[in-house]
């Protein structure tokens, strides 16, 4: 596998394992070439807002099933428009492709800041409410030898969850890195 195709991989997994879509404002998608209207979805919210501690229930949940590469769990809770984008049997491969060049690190979960944030998902043209949550990742040490081996690693990312007829759902950064000739 090229260094390229590695690389490419490596930043998937990255997008992944920060719920996809941190950062400041929309997603950019420039050179997009086709988009996907979404209808409004159900949500839920009390008088006080969203829970933003079940949005990070979530955040949590979806990390482990990364871990243990549940390639199809994770699927399951992806936002629906994307999944209409990227279908489950495609974003499994994607994944099952890059497990061997990479390790998924034990981390632990810190919430630094949550805030509602409208919010542009990858392959839409819509701005929908979601829950911004700035997250600390902690990875613990990788193990004896090879790169990076016995060092802890600290992240800071901001992740948008989405509350779709009840739960919560997470967006890929940019659907167009998944298609049949990239995996």
């Amino acid at each position: 596998m090229t260094l390229e195709r590695r690389t490419q991989i490596g930043a998937a997994l990255l997008v992944l394992l920060a719920a996809c879509g941190g950062g400041e404002g929309g997603t950019e998608d420039a050179g997009r070439t086709s988009t996907t209207t979404v209808p409004p979805t159900t949500t839920s919210t009390t008088e006080a807002g969203p829970d933003f501690d079940a949005a990070f229930d979530a955040h949590k949940l979806n990390e482990e099933q990364i871990e243990n590469r549940q390639w199809g769990r994770v699927w399951e809770t992806l936002h629906p428009a994307q999944q209409v984008s990227v279908p489950k049997p495609l974003f499994v491969k994607c994944f099952e492709a890059g497990e061997g060049e990479f390790q998924i690190p034990t981390a632990r979960l810190e919430l630094v800041e949550a805030y509602e944030e409208p919010w542009t998902i990858s392959g839409t043209d819509t701005d929908t409410p979601s829950v911004a949550l700035t997250v600390k990742r902690v990875s613990e040490p990788i193990g004896e030898g090879g790169e990076g081996a016995g060092q802890t690693e600290e992240t800071t990312d901001t992740v948008h969850l989405f509350l779709v007829d009840g739960e919560w759902r997470w967006i890929l950064a940019d659907v167009s890195n998944f298609n049949e000739e990239t995996c």
